[in-house]
This record gives structure tokens, C-alpha cells and sequence, in this order.
């Protein structure tokens, strides 16, 4: 007799039936007819194969075998497969190789893996994924740290804006065009619209404001900016662009 194996993981029939199943359509093995002939046995029947699922506290010996083969009238028609939670014997296995019965095992997390060679015949080309696998825990993303606040840099009250030589709008010093006519932030007054030549181009079509840019007519001089505009300054930006209201 061969002994009990206590406090080992297994399947109940229920799972393993869910397990046998699975595997089987999987295989392309559909089953048509489900029987059971007895407690702690279900057999799985379908086009050309018989399979059975037999749930025991041992390792299945050459009885479970026997009885399989006498479960079944005509053996040469049809491929034998039996299932097991709990395992073979030596003598379950080598009876089975000579009969050409598939054996598998059937795992605690719902896997199934074959036992002898002709079960390795019939294993489908794309293995299935345990039935009652874990999902994979999630891959830990690394914690964006958060940036301080940017601290004021004492050198910005240093900078020395520049004003546009055509219509008197400040600028970062790095700035080469002006962003609201267009013109050349190094180019002298005299240069920027020559007589009967054209004006200096823009890099952009609109003004700060969205207001399409149109520059000055060839042969007209540009007006200068207004001397109380380019005397007043904005304190937080540097820009001579301040309307002066007057009380009436």
C-alpha cells in the first residue's frame, strides 16, 4: 500500500477538472461528455481521446491505469489520458508505457506536465499558463524626487535689458530680434529701413499682443520712441512699454 502524503499542496477534483479541461480544448482536444463513474473520478470524453481526472490522498498505482483501460470498450481507437494530483507510482508509470496510456501531473498552481513519452506527444506547441498562477507583481517605478523651489538669483536685478532701435520694446540682452516688430536688436537706427530698400525680416508674424506685424514703408524714417516711454521702465520686467494715465 502505498503511504498517505500529509500537509502536501494539492487540487481538489473540482480544480483539477477546471485544470484537465483548459488543457485539453487548449490541446484541441474539446471534450463533448463529461462522466462520473465513481467519487473522486471524472472523465473528460471527446473525438478520438478518453481522459479520466482521479483525485486520491497517494500516488496513483498500476490499478488507477487498469482501470482506465477497462473504462474504455475499444483502446485502439481512441488516446487514453489520465490525470493525477498527487503523482505515479514506478509501476503506474513503466504499465502505462506499455499500454500507451498519456499520464500528467497536475500542480498546485494549476499547471499540467507530462509524466511519460506518450504524453509528451500530445503537448500543444504554446504552453499554457498555469490556471491559478499569481499574477506578477507590478515592476516598482522609481519615486520622482521633488525639486526644490528655484531660489531668486541676485544677478537678475543686474541685467541690462536692451530696447528695439524701431520701436523701443525691452529685451533680454540675449535676444537678437525684437518680438514686436521684428527688427534687428544689433542693427544701428539708420539700418533697419533704408531708402528704397527693404525692411530687415522678422522671425515671427505677430506681436506680443497676437497683432499681425507690419513693417515700416521703404523711404519713410521711423519714428523714434516717445522720450517719457523710454525714460520710465516696468520694475519687474525692464520693459518701456507703460501707459501714462494724467488725471483730469
Amino acid at each position: 500500500m502505498v503511504p498517505e502524503q500529509p500537509n502536501v499542496p494539492r487540487l481538489g477534483l473540482s480544480e483539477a477538472y477546471h485544470v484537465a479541461n483548459r488543457w485539453l480544448t487548449h490541446a484541441g482536444a474539446v471534450p463533448r461528455a463529461i462522466e462520473e463513474p465513481v467519487d473522486g473520478v471524472v472523465e473528460l470524453i471527446g473525438q478520438g481521446f478518453h481522459a479520466r481526472i482521479r483525485i486520491d490522498a497517494a500516488p496513483l498505482a498500476q490499478g488507477a491505469v487498469l482501470a482506465l483501460l477497462r473504462a474504455v470498450e475499444d483502446t485502439s481507437r481512441v488516446r487514453l489520458i489520465l490525470f493525477s494530483a498527487t503523482g505515479y507510482t514506478t509501476g503506474a508509470l513503466v504499465f502505462a508505457d506499455t499500454q500507451g496510456v498519456a499520464l500528467f501531473d497536475l500542480t498546485a498552481n494549476g499547471d499540467v506536465a507530462p509524466r511519460n513519452t506518450h504524453a509528451r506527444a500530445l503537448e500543444p506547441p504554446e504552453r499554457l499558463e498555469p490556471a491559478f498562477a499569481k499574477p506578477a507583481d507590478p515592476i516598482p517605478q522609481p519615486e520622482t524626487p521633488e525639486l526644490p523651489p528655484p531660489e531668486s538669483d541676485p544677478g537678475q536685478q543686474q541685467v541690462e535689458w536692451k530696447d528695439c532701435p524701431r520701436c523701443g520694446a525691452t529685451h533680454h540682452p540675449r535676444a537678437n530680434f525684437c518680438a514686436s516688430c521684428g527688427a534687428d536688436l544689433h542693427a544701428r537706427l539708420s539700418v533697419i529701413a533704408p531708402e528704397g530698400g527693404p525692411g530687415i525680416p522678422s522671425p515671427s508674424k505677430l506681436d506680443s499682443r497676437g497683432t499681425s506685424i507690419r513693417p515700416a514703408p521703404p523711404g519713410k524714417p521711423v519714428p523714434a520712441p516717445r522720450p517719457e516711454a523710454a525714460s520710465l521702465r516696468c520694475r519687474t520686467c525692464g520693459s518701456h512699454d507703460i501707459e501714462l494715465i494724467h488725471p483730469h
